[in-house]
């Protein structure tokens, strides 16, 4: 039996996620994505499958089915899902990317940006060292600039009732040759933004805590932005806990891949991402305890009244899916046979699963179409003891951005639909001639007994 296409008896009870096959079936390559009809109701999603046995991704909610037919029509809808998905995340973290240099030099007092939906206010770090440097120059009501001891050579203590409207300032210890700023009240470290003796880690944020309940103290450290790209952007409890954390990670990995860790302290259902357009939230990751499911709005409250598919309209669509699909190689893996589409005719016909890329199809891929020119600024020219010199210089605030051609691509998921439709009809076709067979058969018993 072909691969894509499975069916037999079966049966299984309600509230039950394991259905039992009739026989000595092999399911074992039913996975994540796959369409399974069980007697005379809708479709249910499968995740797994072995020899004799199918799993649900949710319990069965109907009646108890003994030895009733099934059919299950396996397809690549959790691959796709994923892949879709993990360039979303992808162009979420570009985006985090994209707003880092906004985040180091901007001299407004906040800088937002979207995080998960949520547009969110951030202080950028040339702001606050404008404010230092505001301060050391202009040191106003009360406040005190001291130096310690010679134990610790370069410290600066600030004190006193106001701090001004401006802080901030260039720190260096002379001891270790690295800058370091401490917030906190009293002997309590709040915070600590930091450079590593090897200066080669821009911004270090350490924050401390002290839970009075358990009588544990723990630090998490975080860097922010490092020369060598090896430096980690993290949103979220820095406790150092395996499997119970909230954050949010923004990390390179191994190579040239960037990394995004998601974590939850919950292992039952979590939403961990959402993903908004001005009509609402369109979509969602989620987990539980041992999963990932990629959801997709599909309330019935966000669409018209339903009408059924007729047959001709079924054959129609599959006739249009057939006519974009083959076999082809990808010129990156020549030695490896795919059975898939052709996304341009997808997108040309009159189903719904193509979308085009950015750019124009007379173009080559990666080929610049477009380019979005630099956002330039001015700021004061420094001497080297880093004091003003009275001029100005002009520099680039947000580099040129290329748009480049991208891929024509399909969802193939959304050929699940026209697929049901097209099966529906075969199950009435196939009925219809049992009855003809059954009744054909009698007769025949009949005149072969007179």
């Amino acid at each position: 039996m072909a691969k894509g296409f499975l069916k037999g008896t079966c049966s299984i009870n309600n509230g039950e996620t394991t259905v039992t096959l009739s026989g000595a079936i092999d399911a074992s390559y039913v996975s994540s994505g796959a369409a399974i009809f069980i007697g005379d109701f809708p479709p249910v999603e499968g995740i797994s499958g072995t020899i004799g046995s199918l799993e649900l991704k949710d319990a069965w909610s109907n009646v108890d089915q003994t030895s009733v037919p099934f059919t299950v029509i396996y397809t690549i809808e959790g691959l796709r899902n994923a892949v879709e998905n993990s360039k979303q995340v992808s162009d979420t973290m570009l985006a985090i990317v994209g707003s880092h240099e906004e985040l180091l030099t901007s001299i407004t007092p906040t800088v937002t940006i979207p995080i998960n939906g949520v547009q969110t206010n951030f202080t950028p770090y040339q702001y606050l060292v404008d404010q230092f440097q505001t301060l050391i120059g202009f040191n106003d009501a009360g406040t005190v600039l001291t130096n310690a001891d010679a134990s610790n050579v370069g410290k600066s203590t600030f004190s006193g009732a106001s701090l001004g409207t401006k802080i901030a300032g260039f720190f260096r210890d002379g001891a270790n040759s690295k800058g370091i700023i401490n917030f906190g009240r009293g002997s309590n470290l709040a915070c600590q933004f930091k450079m590593d003796a090897n200066t080669s880690s821009i911004l270090k944020i350490t924050a401390e805590h002290f839970n009075s309940g358990t009588g544990v103290s723990y630090t998490g450290e975080k860097e922010l932005y490092h020369t060598g790209n090896t430096g980690m952007v993290s949103f979220g409890s820095p406790r150092p806990i395996a499997g119970a954390k909230k954050e949010i990670v923004f990390s390179p990995s191994n190579g040239e891949a960037n990394e995004i860790d998601l974590s939850t302290t919950l292992s039952t259902g979590a939403t961990q991402m959402r993903f908004y357009n001005p009509n609402g939230i369109v979509g969602s990751i989620g987990t539980n305890g041992s999963a990932t499911s990629f959801s997709t709005s599909c309330d019935p409250r966000l669409k018209s009244d339903f009408t059924p598919f007729t047959a001709e309209e079924s054959w129609g669509k599959f006739d249009e899916i057939l006519a974009c699909s083959g076999k082809f190689n990808f010129l990156a893996d020549p030695s490896k046979e795919v059975w898939g589409f052709n996304a341009h005719m997808a997108v040309d016909s009159s189903l719904d699963f193509g979308s085009e890329g950015d750019g124009s199809r007379e173009l080559e891929l990666g080929e610049v179409y477009d380019t979005t020119p630099a956002v330039m600024g001015e700021r004061d020219v420094l001497d080297d003891d880093d004091v003003a010199t009275g001029n100005t210089e002009e520099y680039e605030i947000t580099p040129a951005i290329e748009h480049k051609v991208s891929p024509v691509g399909v969802d193939q998921s959304k050929i699940v639909p026209y697929l049901v439709g097209v099966i529906d009809d075969l199950r009435n076709r196939d009925e219809a001639k049992t009855l003809l067979i059954t009744d054909l058969v009698a007769r025949l018993e009949i005149l072969e007994n007179k």
